[in-house]
């Protein structure tokens, strides 16, 4: 059970002792729902696990305020890299620093953010109802797996006015205002078959014609700032063995059942296909765009060139929209005002080469990313200071006081 009493530090220590690795979310949301039960704050899961494939789900919590003040929503994710075995074991040494004992990650990502979350709900709810800002917390599932659940929040149903999303092994008073939306795409190559002795001037081999548009694509950093990947490229006769391997059931594993289809895979015929899959990223909708239309028109060149064909497709839907960044943001303004009163922060306004839960709530929201503090996220050397804890605890406090102001 976690300490209804004592410090962040305390609810901290027992939130990263209970596993919850993404996906198996409901042990550690249960706990969080109670403690929230115990403090006045109702908290339910919203049933977006069965979206996801979470065993709970986002649950989200809420308390009003003064009327007239603007309806805030903060927001933690549940979910750690850890397997969940064995158990988080942390430890604060005498330099005031929490590092995991064992063999394993330690969860400050993101359980610095889920305590401080959990500790503002408890003392918003204490406050004045005339005196604080009406509130909601969301604590989130698989964001560590991609399949993040703040992409199925009802902000609407919320009437959120300002969003802050808790996460990022930054010094507590960096505020995330820009971050790449994402896209992904799969490239089919069909060329000809032929047999790769007897006569491979008949065929066209759709790997050689795929390995010329990775070669012309244009990968890595983008000018603007945003990336593009090509995650992974099978073709010819590996891909027929991995089908007949998949119709007999599961093999020895992902690795295991790759190589042993290629060990099989017949080398005597010039291969008729070849599939590709990668990511585009970028700060604005119009960058995305324009590198996925580069791909087209790659594809295009090279397979006109070589007597291939091609067919590229992309799911529109699953686009993760940018954080654009707002000049005017109401909730850049009140995380500003509240780290100007927290002793040892420094306000701090950046951009992040990455995809996060804001971006999910960007469409809808005033919203940033703000930092919760810690290094090393998702290695064994994780570790947090106590003084980032409390840094964090009093931040939230502020944005929420500000807020009410």
């Amino acid at each position: 059970m976690l300490p209804r009493d004592g410090s962040i530090t305390d609810l901290f220590l027992g939130l990263v002792s209970i596993p919850s690795p993404s996906g198996r979310e409901r042990a550690l949301g249960e706990q969080v729902r109670d403690w929230l039960a115990a403090a006045g704050v109702p908290a339910q899961f919203d049933g977006s696990g069965a979206r996801n494939h979470s065993d709970a789900g986002n649950l989200v919590a809420a308390a009003d305020g003064a009327p007239g003040a603007p309806r805030l929503l903060f927001v933690a994710h549940l979910d750690t890299v850890e397997s969940g075995e064995p158990a988080v074991r942390p430890v604060l040494g005498d330099d005031g620093i929490i590092r995991s004992a064992s063999d394993t990650i330690l969860g400050a990502d993101n359980k610095s953010a889920v305590a401080a979350v959990m500790r503002l709900c408890a003392a918003v709810r204490r406050m004045p109802a005339t005196r604080r800002a009406p509130l909601a917390a969301a604590f989130t599932c698989r964001e560590e797996s991609g399949r993040m659940g703040a992409g199925f929040l009802d902000l609407a149903g919320l009437g959120v006015d300002c969003a802050f999303c808790v996460d990022g092994a930054q010094p507590i008073g960096t505020v995330i205002t820009r971050a790449l939306g994402q896209t992904t795409f799969e490239l089919t190559v069909r060329g000809r078959a032929a047999h790769a002795a007897a006569a491979p001037e008949r065929g066209v081999d759709a790997i050689a014609v795929a390995a010329e548009i990775v070669g012309a694509l244009p990968l890595g950093r983008l000018p603007a700032g945003g990336s593009a990947n090509v995650a992974a490229i099978v073709g010819g006769s590996v891909i027929d063995r991995l089908d007949r391997a998949e119709d007999r059931g599961p093999g020895t594993g992902a690795g295991g059942l790759a190589r042993a289809a290629l060990a099989a895979a017949p080398t005597n015929s010039v291969p008729d296909i070849a599939h590709l899959r990668g990511e585009i990223r970028g700060f604005t909708v119009a960058e995305i765009e324009a590198t996925v239309a580069e791909v087209g028109a790659v594809a295009e060149r090279v397979c006109a060139a070589r007597g291939a064909r091609y067919q590229l497709r992309r799911d529109r839907s699953r686009m993760i929209p940018p954080l654009p960044g707002r000049p005017d943001s109401r909730a850049l303004s009140l995380v500003r005002t509240a780290a100007a009163g927290v002793a040892g922060v420094r306000f701090a306004a950046t951009e992040a080469h990455a995809t996060l839960e804001a971006n999910h709530l960007a469409a809808a929201a005033d919203v940033v990313a703000v930092a919760s503090g810690g290094r090393d996220p998702h290695q064994r050397s994780e570790s947090i200071a106590v003084a980032e804890l409390e840094q964090l605890e009093a931040l939230l406090t502020g944005i929420a006081v500000a807020a009410a102001a």
